[in-house]
Formats: C-alpha cells, structure tokens, sequence
C-alpha cells in the first residue's frame, strides 16, 4: 500500500511557489502603504493650508507672518519669535496648546522646565508619515534649537533673483528677471529673504498680493530633502536635518536663521553644502519629488526634475512671470 504524503521535489515546488507569491506580494503591500502615507502627507498639507486661510480670514485678509514683529528683551524684532505654525494653532484644532504658550515672552521661555511640554508636543499634521526618523528631538547635546517636536513641513519665502538668472536662456527671454532689491531683502546672514512669497519676517502678506494667481503660487511644502545626510561639509547633515521645532519663528543668534519657511534657492530635493540654512532645499522622503499646497490650498506632488526657473517661478506671488505645466 502506497504511503500519502509529499516528496522532496513536491516540497520544493510548492515552496518554490510560495515563494514567488511572497515576492509579488510584498512590492503590492509597500505600494499600498505608501499609497497610505502620501494620502496622509497632502492630508496635512491641505489642513495646514486651510489653518492659514482661516487665520487669514480672521485676521484682515492677512497670512500668519513668518516670525512675529515683536521685541523680547535686548534681542532685536523677531529674534527668539514665534513662527507661522504656532500662530495657526487655533485653527488647527489646537487651541488648548495655543492658550499655554505666553506670547508675550520669547519663544525660548517655552523650553523652560515649566513649560517644556509644549515645544514637545507632537502635532501629527506637522509630520510627514514618510519621515524615517523621530518626529520629536530630545537630544539636547547641540544645543535648544535642534530640541522639540519638529515640523517637517515649511512656507515658501518666494525667491532671491539676480541678473544671473537670465543666463542660458533664449534672446526673447534674457531680461525676465529683474534683480530683487535690497529694500525687498531681509538681510540674513544665513540667506537674506526676499518679500515675494507666501511668508515673511516681521510681516503678514495679504492674499490680495497673490497676484500671479493663488492657483499659481506654492505656499508649502516639505523638509528636509531625503539626500541631505549625504553631505559631509554642512553641519545640517545630522538629524534633525535643517527640521525645526514646529514653536520656533527665528533664532536669537546673529546669523537669523529662518525656522518656519525657506527660500527657493536650491533645487528640489537636492540640499547642497554651498547652500545657507535659509536656502536648503525642499524636499521629502517620497520617490521621486515632494508635496507641495498652493496659495489656494490644493495640494499637488511635483517632481524633483521640475524646470528649476518654472519652480522659482512657483515660488513667488508676484513676480508676474510666465508659468507652464511640465
């Protein structure tokens, strides 16, 4: 009588088989997941964005300034200030947290032992799902302001032109860009920011200004760009990158570094150690490119090979420059 059971070669097989069946599966599985975390990253950026609208509406037509021009102490307008994500609290369904902080005392107060517990408060839609690492730093071994609960999302703070960005291109197109003036820079050591974005310091930016179309303008997007470890000259290549606590406006040191929002400088998704800290690149975590809200509150993914002048383009309420679709 024949015994019932598998040979080895029936054994192979099907395991062989299994085997396959895992190998098609898994690729689904992480496409599905990443399916997921994109949905929720332009989740956030649409709550992010509608939060700026509706302080907007509450607040004379005006977006959430950059820093807040307010004077603590010694230090100068700005320094030790509060940025555009804290000042959206309210209408991010964060009232209570808002209602702790004392605006009238520099950010740094917020650390303190007392009230430490706020600048590490994780605020889920502040947090790209892709982020491969701690949403919250608490290694205060570099200093207070690496600390906290980061937000992996920044305003666009437009675009510094020069004459040189009418190089290499055609005859009919060499005098598009006027050089941005000085009396539309604010002066920074880490990279002066010009007054042609979505967000600036010391100052609210009224929608009514959009005037290339809100439509047409980036008013957020993503940090820090994924390849930014990479560098070996930059003391931003560690984590947290050049991510910041979600409370911090501007720093109190002398170099003005710009927490809330970057400047569009440097490519997409390409960090360079050339680079100041207010021009480091937008960036995510995500294949391919990064997310990105318009001033109109939509979201959109747009790809790390976007022509860099349409980008800078992007980047600016009111340049009245010429834009196309890729």
């Amino acid at each position: 009588m024949r015994k019932k059971g598998f040979t080895l070669v029936e054994l192979l097989v099907v395991i062989a088989i299994i085997g396959m069946l895992v190998g098609l599966l898994l690729p689904a599985v992480q496409m599905a997941r990443e399916a997921a975390r994109c949905s929720q990253c332009t989740n956030n950026l649409h709550q992010i964005a509608l939060a700026c609208h509706n302080y907007a509406s509450s607040n004379n037509n005006q977006l959430p300034p950059g820093v807040r021009d307010k004077q603590y102490s010694y230090f100068q307008p700005g320094y030790g200030g509060y940025g555009l994500f804290t000042l959206i609290l309210p209408y991010m369904d964060q009232g209570a947290l808002y209602q702790q902080i004392d605006m009238e005392n520099k950010m740094s107060t917020s650390y303190q032992d007392n009230t430490k517990s706020i600048a590490y408060t994780r605020i889920g839609s502040y947090i790209c799902p892709t982020f491969p690492e701690n949403a919250v730093n608490s290694d205060t071994s570099r200093g207070m302001y690496y600390c906290g609960a980061l937000s992996l999302y920044n305003g666009v703070a437009g675009a510094v032109h020069t004459s040189s960005d009418n190089n290499n291109k055609p005859a009919a197109d060499k005098n598009t860009y006027k050089p941005t003036p000085d009396s539309q820079l604010y002066k920074c050591a880490e990279g002066n920011i010009p007054n042609n974005g979505c967000f600036f310091v010391l100052k609210s930016v009224k929608m009514g200004s959009i005037v290339d179309g809100t439509s047409n303008t980036l008013m957020l997007g993503e940090i820090p760009a994924s390849d930014i470890s990479k560098m070996t000259t930059n003391s931003w290549n560690k984590y947290p990158y050049y991510a910041r606590a979600w409370i911090v406006g501007l720093n109190t040191g002398g170099n003005r570094g710009f927490y809330s929002a970057k400047v569009v400088e440097c490519k997409l998704n390409n960090p360079t150690s050339s680079s100041k800290f207010n021009y480091q690149a937008f960036g995510s975590y995500h294949s391919g490119g990064a997310y990105f809200s318009r001033a109109d509150a939509s979201t959109s993914f747009v790809n790390e090979n976007i022509d860099y002048h349409l980008y800078r383009n992007l980047a600016t309420r009111c340049g009245k420059e010429t834009t196309w679709e890729e």
